[in-house]
């Protein structure tokens, strides 16, 4: 599955806009980023390794509801896009 970061994140993946990781459900593919792109780690969770409050995740276009997410399975092809909401005035 592809994982995609908007262009504030793609720093913490070495510059590019997606990574390939190999999982099973949504849970696997956060636990594999938190250890393969620890850089990223600090940006998408919170002290408690929670998925922080102004992340969005979706799947394949869909948004993932907080409790849905750590069970969506995945599939050969399936995109993941973990987007950083930006704020400030």
């Amino acid at each position: 599955m592809t994982l995609a970061v908007p262009g504030l994140l793609r720093d913490s993946i070495g510059g590019r806009a997606s990574v390939t990781l190999e999982a099973a459900t949504v849970a696997e593919a956060l636990a594999r980023l938190r250890s393969e792109h620890p850089l990223l780690t600090v940006h998408v969770f919170d002290e408690d390794g929670d998925v922080r409050e102004h992340v969005f995740l979706a799947l394949n276009g869909r948004s993932l509801g907080r409790s849905a997410a750590v069970d969506a399975p995945l599939a050969d092809g399936d995109r993941l896009d973990v987007v950083q909401a930006v704020s400030g005035g």
